[in-house]
């Protein structure tokens, strides 16, 4: 699953393209993806100009005039695709925006994700967008907030990091190098983080997220970005993925678990 660094990078590259310009049509293939009609889709967004794409957690909002928006969240398969094609795109593809010029958006491989359209004023209040936490990119990040989160919940330091109520936007391959980074088991119960690993574990969020935009996010399995192209941020992994590859480090072997039932790496040598 595309996750912050990843649909940061996908936000960037689509404003450059399609900021200020008029949507000619709007397509929707898939009625099931959508809290609304495929043709009602297209009479409600076609015609009116973008302007703007903002970015909640791991979800995209398109922002039209006239107060509408189009939320997307790609889950698990997801991509975001731009086209010179103007036919009618194929299976794969559930979304398309033809917008004037030359060049259109896909959204392909949208099968356990999502395309809805809000008003743009409530689009707060929608629940997708209500139940997520803190963005760790936005200036109510903090190590306050980290203190605030950690001093009211119980359970281990892992899924903490993936609790999108907490903290919106990481996801596996992330929070494994955020815990790497700060020297910290995935086993850890989060009451028994010091003051100092709750200073490091600040400072990594800050640093592999950053990082991952940097690179263009990380291309483990399915991602690329609008024009095909695979991350960087995975030549930059230490943990996750590299089960029984020696750590960069200390030497012993990453190993490979699950914590909440998710897949994951860490170095015993390295976190404690």
């Amino acid at each position: 699953m595309p996750e912050l660094p990843e649909v940061e990078t996908y936000r960037r590259d689509l404003l450059k393209h399609f900021a200020g310009k008029i949507l000619e049509h709007a397509y929707l293939g898939r009625e099931r993806s959508s809290n609304i009609s495929c043709l009602e889709f297209g009479e409600t967004l076609s015609g009116r100009r973008l302007l703007d794409i903002r970015r909640f957690g791991k979800m995209l909002s398109f922002d039209f005039e006239g107060g509408i928006s189009v939320l997307v969240h790609l889950m698990i398969s997801g991509r975001y695709v731009i086209s010179n094609e103007r036919k009618l795109p194929d299976r794969s593809t559930q979304v398309a925006f033809w917008f004037e010029g030359d060049e259109s958006l896909l959204i392909r491989y949208l099968f356990l994700g999502f395309c809805r359209l809000h008003k743009t004023s409530e689009l707060n209040e929608c629940n997708e967008i209500k139940k997520l936490g803190v963005d760790p990119m936005s200036a109510d990040f903090s190590p306050e907030y980290i203190d605030r989160i950690i001093d009211s919940r119980k359970g281990n330091i892992k899924s903490l990091l993936l609790d999108q109520s907490l903290l919106s936007g990481i996801g596996n391959i992330y929070a494994d190098e955020i815990l790497f980074q700060a020297g910290i088991s995935p086993y850890r119960k989060i009451n028994s983080l010091s003051k100092a690993e709750r200073s490091r574990l600040y400072g990594a969020i800050i640093d592999r997220l950053h990082l991952g935009i940097k690179m263009r996010g990380a291309t483990i399995q399915s991602y690329a970005d609008i024009y095909g192209n695979p991350g960087g941020f995975q030549d930059s992994i230490k943990v996750h993925s590299k089960n029984g590859a020696n750590c960069v480090s200390c030497g012993q072997k990453i190993v490979k678990t699950k914590v909440g039932g998710r897949g994951t790496y860490y170095c015993p040598g390295c976190q404690k």
